[in-house]
This record gives structure tokens, C-alpha cells and sequence, in this order.
């Protein structure tokens, strides 16, 4: 399996995910971040309340502001969620210098 890194409390409470080798953009990516989840579980016998990936333009190689590229990806944490009942967070910065929020085509 591909490396990645999962920050996690002995307790599972939280999962942050960084430091991604495939895209999240990529099928493959995103088999490999459930995939990450689920091991977690194995090792710690419960589900986490909470998935962080931080954040989403390091682990990206797709257009963002595309619906057919970040569409696979949403499902793919809507299904994160709903497996192992919890809530996953996607940090993602604004780019301008003014703290304006990024307007985006999937808007």
C-alpha cells in the first residue's frame, strides 16, 4: 500500500490524514483514504468521531474548482461519513490576500 500519514490519539477520537503520495483527485487516492480510515479502526476496535484532511489543495492534483473533479471526491467522503459515522472536516485556504473566501465554479 501507498504511504500516507494518519495522525491519531490512542483513543481514535480524531483522524487527521496529510501527507497523501496518490492524489485525492484519483480513484486510486481515494480507496487509499478509506482505506486509511478503516485500518484505524481495525487498530483501535471503534469507529473516530472525526476525519481531518489538511489539507485538500496538498493532496490535489485535479482543476478544484471543477465539478467533475471534486464530484468523486465528495462522494467518496459522504461515504466516509455514513461507513464510520462520523463527521469529515476539509481544510481548505483562501488564496486571497484580502481574506475574501475563493469563489469557485462548483459554487
Amino acid at each position: 500500500m501507498q504511504s500516507a500519514s494518519v495522525v491519531a490519539p490512542r483513543s481514535c477520537e480524531y483522524l487527521e490524514l496529510v501527507k497523501f503520495e496518490t492524489p485525492l483527485s484519483s480513484p486510486e487516492g481515494q480507496m487509499h483514504m478509506r482505506a486509511l480510515v478503516a485500518e484505524q479502526v481495525a487498530k483501535h476496535g471503534k469507529n473516530p468521531a472525526l476525519v481531518v484532511i489538511d489539507t485538500l489543495s496538498s493532496h490535489w492534483s485535479a482543476d478544484e474548482d471543477s465539478q467533475e473533479s471534486i464530484a468523486p471526491f465528495m462522494r467518496c467522503v459522504s461515504t466516509i461519513a455514513e461507513e464510520f459515522d462520523c463527521a469529515v472536516v476539509i481544510c481548505h485556504h483562501t488564496t486571497s490576500s484580502d481574506c475574501t473566501p475563493r469563489r469557485t465554479g462548483a459554487e
